[in-house]
């Protein structure tokens, strides 16, 4: 009679611990479903604005003057053009009626990429309001470096006068040729990381400082003061 008994209460416990379970897992569940169903619509609105803009022509227009920007003697290409399938939901760009993949080199299709990229990143609305750039002058030669970090800088002047003034840029370098190139050119601080990786350091009292120094656009400018001041 007492195992018949205690198996019963084991039952009704068990039971209610499973029926807790399901409700706190139901209740989760239910959160989850309301999130991604959030996502999915402000997925909708975006992909609404982004063909609105595309068939508007305007992100074409934005493209063209973005690599016109960051594009050596760009008079010698071609504008590009778009296509948007709305099927596969994918976009091609075409430079005189073919594609960009099978016309542009390496080093022309990165810089693609990098135009794209900041031209669309910062309509993303984030706390950080902050776009990084890991190591993406792979391929490019001294003048398309040098052509790029001189359109950025303008690029961030136009931030200033359009309401991204308070966006920032880390641009994450492994050559010295580089940096130098882009500190000749932008208003910036360049920040010497003393080692490959962050968790080399771990454990270490005395780990290594971070060098700090200028941009050279600054000292330039401090020269032109002094010329316009004599």
């Amino acid at each position: 009679m007492r195992i018949q008994n205690y198996q019963q209460h084991l039952k009704t416990v068990t039971s209610k611990k499973l029926d807790t379970s399901f409700k706190e897992l139901h209740s989760q569940l239910s959160e989850l479903h309301e999130a991604a169903s959030a996502e999915a619509g402000t997925q909708r609105e975006i992909m609404v604005e982004w063909k609105a803009k595309l068939n508007s022509g305007s992100f074409q227009q934005a493209l063209n003057e973005m690599l016109a920007l960051f594009t050596p003697v760009r008079w010698a290409y071609e504008d590009l053009s778009h296509e948007y399938d709305e099927d596969k939901g994918s976009l091609s760009v075409e430079t005189d009626g073919i594609a960009v993949d099978k016309l542009l080199n390496t080093a022309e299709l990165n810089t693609l990429t990098l135009a794209c990229f900041l031209l669309c990143a910062p309509r993303v609305e984030t706390r950080l309001r902050m776009l990084i750039l890991d190591d993406s002058l792979q391929n490019m030669d001294e003048m398309t470096v040098t052509t790029i970090a001189r359109g950025i800088g303008r690029l961030m002047t136009l931030w200033k006068r359009t309401g991204l003034e308070d966006w920032r840029l880390v641009i994450m370098l492994h050559g010295e040729e580089n940096i130098e190139r882009f500190r000749r050119e932008i208003p910036c601080a360049v920040y010497f990381l003393p080692w490959l990786s962050p968790a080399q350091n771990q454990g270490k009292d005395n780990p290594p400082e971070i060098h700090v120094e200028e941009s050279r656009y600054k000292k330039l400018l401090h020269i032109r003061h002094l010329v316009e001041g004599a």
